[in-house]
């Protein structure tokens, strides 16, 4: 048991972050207030969503994150703002068209994958 603890954990970091993430969670924080709903909406199913959770958790418990899929409607949206007071958004894509973000700032990659993290307002 012990020899595969070892085994296991001998070349994981220190944490589950990579050093881009907490940059880009650092810039995050610093524009949205402590309290704020931020939607992640998501492009992909399927690494997306392990950086989707990557990002909840990180923003975790200063900023509740809502998390959705793409495709996502101005109704979607809509229906969100009605249980959540949304005012920023996050968005995990190749290019920042697919959420009207205001105005959408690129703040680079995620690790291993072409999407980057877009950033800003939540258009009306």
């Amino acid at each position: 048991m012990a020899r595969d603890a070892t085994i296991a954990f001998r070349d994981a970091g220190p944490s589950v972050f990579p050093s881009s993430v907490v940059r880009q969670v650092e810039e995050i924080r610093s524009a949205v207030p402590p309290g704020e709903a931020i939607l992640l909406v998501s492009a992909s199913r399927t690494d997306g969503s392990w950086y989707t959770r990557l990002f909840q958790r990180a923003l975790y418990p200063r900023n509740p994150v809502v998390v959705r899929y793409l495709p996502l409607s101005a109704r979607d949206i809509e229906a969100l703002r009605r249980s959540w007071p949304i005012r920023y958004g996050m968005l995990l894509d190749v290019a920042p068209s697919s959420l009207a973000l205001d105005p959408p700032r690129d703040l680079g990659a995620l690790p291993a994958m072409p999407d980057h993290l877009f950033f800003g307002a939540v258009r009306p």
